[in-house]
């Protein structure tokens, strides 16, 4: 799983160019004066964390790997 997979441009986070540092200031500039665009990236983030990465997500991958063996 890469950064990619979790974080969607403009719903869980923003991109900017690499070793540009002047959108990266802009990204942030952007984010400290919107705290509702800023709080809305998080919440989106913070679920997709959640849906891919916590106990339950391993659990429910688990069990579809053990499905699956168990149908062989």
């Amino acid at each position: 799983s890469g950064v990619g997979e979790i974080v969607a441009d403009g719903e869980s986070g923003v991109f900017v160019p690499a070793a540009d540092p002047a959108a990266l200031a802009g990204a942030i500039e952007r984010l400290i004066n919107d705290p509702s665009l800023a709080a809305r990236l998080g919440e989106h983030a913070r679920a997709a964390c959640h849906e891919h990465y916590s106990a339950e997500a391993a659990i429910r991958r688990l069990e579809s790997i053990y499905e699956q063996l168990y149908a062989r």
